[in-house]
């Protein structure tokens, strides 16, 4: 079996999408994510908001979990999540953070660091009755990132507030809310062939941002 995993990891393909030269780039990182972003949306990648958010525990031990970026405002990334959760917990102790893009079918990977902080309460009650109704429930389903021991506790509760809800709106859970992630760094990634794949740095230095190409 070994010995058939490591022939499949052997496997490898050439990246033709696409190159990424300087005169693409843009001023502000967060603008050439946006023309990439929509690229991805084009190219039908499902999912193509998703991102890898990466987090720091007290023990110094980093975390990476796939979380929906679901806005784009004044430069910043947005995301949602419950307040006890092991990452809002991270952020509390360690607000900087890195989220990671990777659309394999156009061979482009973006890697995002700054620092997360909540949103206000009335922009997170503003996106949470945007979800469909269900969606709102499991918020209060769910206690994100406790121990359950089985399915079945997690579908009754459910259920049960399924049930308390169903003919009224659904609270808004003050437990639960948005984060935003001011970047000060961003590295776009487009491979090329043998792997000579284009690699540039956006760094901000003193309120200015600084581009340069590395090497792969």
């Amino acid at each position: 079996m070994n010995k058939k995993i490591n022939k499949i990891l052997l496997s490898r393909r050439e990246y033709l999408k696409g190159k990424l030269r300087s005169f693409q780039l843009t001023y502000h990182p967060i603008n050439l994510f946006k023309i990439w972003l929509k690229d991805a949306y084009e190219a039908k990648i499902p999912d193509f908001n998703m991102m890898s958010l990466g987090t720091i525990d007290k023990n110094h031990q980093s975390h990476q979990r796939i979380v929906s970026m679901k806005k784009i405002e004044k430069k910043k990334i947005i995301f949602f999540t419950n307040f006890s959760s092991k990452k809002a917990l991270h952020i509390k102790y360690n607000s900087r953070v890195s989220l990671l893009f990777i659309w394999n079918n156009i061979n482009r990977q973006i890697l995002l660091l700054g620092t997360a902080k909540k949103i206000s309460h009335d922009k997170s009650l503003k996106y949470f009755y945007t979800r469909p109704k269900l969606s709102q429930i499991s918020i209060w389903a769910s206690q994100q990132s406790r121990k359950i021991s089985n399915r079945n506790i997690l579908e009754h509760t459910f259920k049960t507030f399924q049930k308390k809800f169903e003919n009224s709106i659904v609270p808004f859970p003050k437990f639960w809310g948005g984060y935003q992630v001011d970047i000060y760094t961003a590295e776009f990634w487009q491979g090329r062939r043998n792997r000579l794949h284009d690699r540039f740095l956006y760094e901000k230095i003193h309120s200015k941002w600084i581009v340069t190409r590395i090497a792969p």
